[in-house]
Parts: structure tokens; sequence; C-alpha cells
């Protein structure tokens, strides 16, 4: 051979061909290997949009029929199979690579599973295996041990230690291991927090659990104390509104579409690639969507009734299919997009590395990531009045202690929430109290008003009634042909009430005086 040749260079994919107009096609795998590529047909059909790119997987979820899951079901082991076979492939190459030279002949053969191989994988590969086909951890979590892996085997490469089987992984090589995570340095050239340390030891003794390698020593190791602070960023409202109003294009237009879309419905990252367009319901009362979470498969339903939420969802047509691939790579462009948008606050951090703990100055932008997006949400949510209890169910979480994690609020935004609220209880009682006023004003105003037309009412009242007393005698008198007697002529009043004249009284004492 006159080329240098490295297994890691081949690599596999899937690819669906042959679509018809239904959305059924074939699934092919796909070999490639610098300028050499081969496609073979698995012989087994998928709908395209039952197919998840990002995993190499079809989808297994509650919106679709049972004939469907079934179905996918069959073609997600056929999957894991065909990997299987490719890890083989692999380890036969680096046994055999006169092998190499004939490449196609070989691919070809280990597809239709003429050739074996007896010998075990080495325990790297077959942790790699372990953490692909496990369904012990979730899919959000496999390239953090994937990450991992990468890590230990730097350092089996740095010390030139080999592992031919998995009992060559002894207590010195895994303390040793630790040494090396103390001393590695990060790109900006910083040794690992304590905190990175314990999970890469966390990682590697859960995947040497799940090949089950038990050595005691290494599933008992004392892990280094956590110190210092979890520091862990939010975006206020005004700044996710800042990186969506940035004009980007191509990989960083997406990446930030994804991110604000996050940031107003509160779902993982692993979870955008199940937002399904069936999934959407436009109702009277607003946009909701249902989905099955990644990472504990709860089927839960999402408000959708943010602005910015709602012009994303019509921009891509309410299908969310243009993920990247790692979250890793997706942090890398966020970061980059927030410097864009100047979210550039200064953030101390408390971090325990190998010399103790050391003040870190870190900008805003530095610290944000795909999760930053969940954590916004629950804390603007928190901040504009909605509850734990209601938020635990659009986001998922299976208690409240891990849901608390994600509260940010600072006493400066609860003491402005208090304030907030108390002043709009001030204004309220003010305007109720300038509201009695104002009526007990106007009540007040209109007695006084009814009270002088009831004395003029009652005043005319009685001057008509006065006028006609007189009409009325007057008329009584030109009947009995009486001439009217002024007012001077009336002296008094009989028993009857009856008004009587002078001439009159004289009449009544003379007829008196007879008898």
């Amino acid at each position: 051979m006159d080329k240098q040749f490295f297994v890691d260079n081949l690599h596999q994919k899937f690819h669906i061909r042959n679509v018809d107009k239904n959305g059924l096609g074939t699934l092919y795998v796909i070999y490639s290997l610098g300028d050499f590529r081969i496609k073979l047909s698995l012989r087994i059909k998928i709908y395209v949009e039952q197919w998840n790119k990002r995993l190499n997987r079809a989808y297994i979820s509650e919106v679709l029929t049972p004939l469907d899951n079934m179905n996918n079901n069959i073609v997600n082991q056929k999957i894991l199979r065909q990997q299987n076979v490719f890890e083989r492939l692999k380890l036969y190459l680096c046994e055999n690579p006169e092998s190499i030279k004939c490449i196609e002949f070989v691919l070809k053969k280990f597809f239709y599973n003429d050739m074996k191989v007896s010998k075990k994988l080495p325990p790297v590969l077959q942790m790699r295996r372990y953490v692909r086909e496990s369904n012990n951890l979730k899919e959000s979590s496999k390239e953090r041990y994937n990450e991992g892996i990468n890590v230990f085997e730097d350092y089996l490469m740095t010390n030139n230690i080999k592992l031919n089987v998995f009992e060559d992984l002894d207590y010195n090589v895994f303390v040793n291991y630790i040494d090396y995570l103390f001393n590695r340095r990060t790109l900006a050239g910083t040794t690992l927090a304590i905190n990175t340390i314990r999970d890469r030891i966390n990682q590697l003794r859960i995947i040497l659990r799940g090949c089950e390698y038990l050595n005691d020593k290494i599933l008992h190791y004392k892990l280094p104390k956590k110190k210092g602070d979890n520091v862990q960023v939010y975006l206020d409202e005004n700044e996710i509104r800042r990186i969506y109003d940035l004009n980007l294009s191509g990989k960083e237009e997406r990446v930030r579409d994804v991110f604000v879309l996050q940031c107003w419905t509160g779902q993982r990252y692993s979870d955008m690639c199940n937002f399904r367009r069936e999934s959407l319901k436009i109702e009277d009362s607003g946009i909701r969507i249902k989905l099955i979470q990644s990472k504990t498969g709860k089927l839960v339903e999402i408000p959708v009734f943010n602005e910015l939420a709602i012009n994303i969802l019509k921009k891509y047509n309410f299908q969310i299919d243009f993920l990247e691939k790692s979250s890793s790579l997706a942090t890398q462009v966020l970061k980059i997009i927030a410097k864009k948008a100047k979210i550039v606050d200064v953030i101390l951090k408390n971090v325990q590395r190998k010399g103790g703990n050391v003040i870190e100055r870190k900008y805003k932008y530095e610290m944000i990531g795909t999760h930053t997006a969940r954590r916004s949400y629950i804390t603007n949510m928190l901040k504009k009045g909605y509850t734990k209890e209601d938020l635990v169910k659009i986001t998922g979480h299976s208690n409240g202690s891990s849901f608390d994690v994600y509260d940010k609020q600072t006493s400066h935004d609860v003491t402005e929430k208090i304030l907030s609220k108390e002043s709009n209880k001030a204004t309220s009682t003010t305007n109720n109290a300038d509201n009695m006023i104002r009526e007990v004003v106007e009540l007040a105003q209109k007695n006084v008003l009814l009270t002088q037309e009831n004395k003029q009412i009652e005043q005319e009242y009685v001057d008509i009634k006065r006028k006609l007393d007189i009409i009325t005698f007057d008329s009584i008198c030109e009947e009995l042909a009486m001439e009217i007697p002024s007012e001077n002529d009336f002296i008094g009043k009989t028993t009857d009430g009856e008004w009587i004249t002078d001439e009159e009284v004289k009449k009544q004492r003379k007829e008196k005086k007879k008898i």
C-alpha cells in the first residue's frame, strides 16, 4: 500500500431513494471512503416524513398509527443489525489491511453476511457499540458519552496504552486517566473544571458497567467533591428579540430560528426534530403543538402564543426539519450569533480547578448553548406570573426539584415583579377611590338639582292649586247669580268651613234675638 489508510475514514450512512408519489421510498446504506462510494439496498421501505435524518432512525411515536410504528420498528432493527455488521467490517480491515485494495468486494461480502469475525471487538469499540445500541441511555445524552469515549481514547493514545481486552483496563490505568483529566487543557488554555472531570469519570463507569466489566475498585471510586458555583445563564425577552432581529443566512439562520423557537416553547434541542405538521392544532383559542419528548417519552402539549415563535413556524411551513445533527455544533454557532447580537454582559464564575477555586470572568455569549433556551422559557414565564405547577406540565419535568434548577430569576427580578404587582394594586385602589369620590360628588350634585327642582315644582303646584280654587269659586258665584265678594268681605268661617260676609253675620244675630 502506497497510501495511508485510517479505518475511521470509512463512513456509513442511510438514505431513502426511489420515493413514490405517496412518499414511500426504499432505504439504502451508503459506504464512503475518500472518493470511493457505494450504495446497497436494504430492501426495506419507509415513508420519508417518518424518517429522522439526524439520528438515522425511523420515528416511533404515539402520533403515528400502530401499523406505522410496527413497520418503523422493523426498519430500526434492520439498521441496528447493519451497524453491527459495519463494526465487524472495520475490525476485519484492521486485522487484514491487504483487503483494502479490494474494498468494494469486501464491503459486499460483509453486507450479505458471508464473512465472519471470530474475535471479540476491542474494548473501545465495544464501548462505542454499547452507547449506540443501549436503551438505558437517552438519545440526547449519547453524544456526550461518545465525547467521553473520545477523551478516553486520547488518553490511551497519548500514553501508548493498548487495550486488547477489558481486563487490561485495571485500576492503575483508571487512576492515571483521572490524573490525565486533571492536567488536560481546554482550548482556552485552562485545566478542566472539577464538575467536568466528575462527568467524564461517571460516563466511563456507566459504560463499563453496561459492557459488563465489573471492577469493584473502579466502580466504587470516590469522585472529587463538587465545589464552586454552578452558574448558568438565561436570556430575557429583549435579548431573545435582539437575536431574532439579526440578519443571518445559511446555517446561522437555521440555528437561530430553532433556538428562538425553543425559547418560546421550552423544549430540548433533541425534541425539536419531533415537531410534526400533523401535531399542530390551530383553534380559536390559539396554536398548540403535541409532541413526545425524546428524553422522557412524555406526551406534552405546548401553547404557542409568542409572535416570534409563530413567525418562525410560518416561515418553515410548520415543519422543523432543518436541525444540525450535533447539538454541540449548534452550540458553537449559537455563541457566534449571541456575540453578533451584542450579548456581552460580564459574568463572574467561581470554578474549582486543579490548583483550587478560581474566579473567572466570562462574557454572557460564551456561556450560551442550546439548553439556554429551556432555561430562558421557564424563567421568563415565571417572571410573567405563571406558576411552577402549570409550567411543569409543559416542560415535562418529572419533579419539582429538577424544574427548580431552570429557575434563574435573580432577587432583582423578583423585586421588580413584587413592586410591579403592588404598584398595580395601589393604582387600582387609587382609581377605585377616585371613582367612588367622583360618583359621590355626582350623586350630591344630582340631589341638589333634584331638591331645587322639587321646591320649584312644589311652588308651582301651590300657585296652580290656588288659581284653581279661585276659578272654581268664581264659577259657583256666577251660577248662583251672586256678587263676587272681594277678599275684604271675608271675615270668618262657619262651622262648615265656608266663608261668610258681614251682612250675614248681622242677620244671624237679629234672628237669635227674636228667638
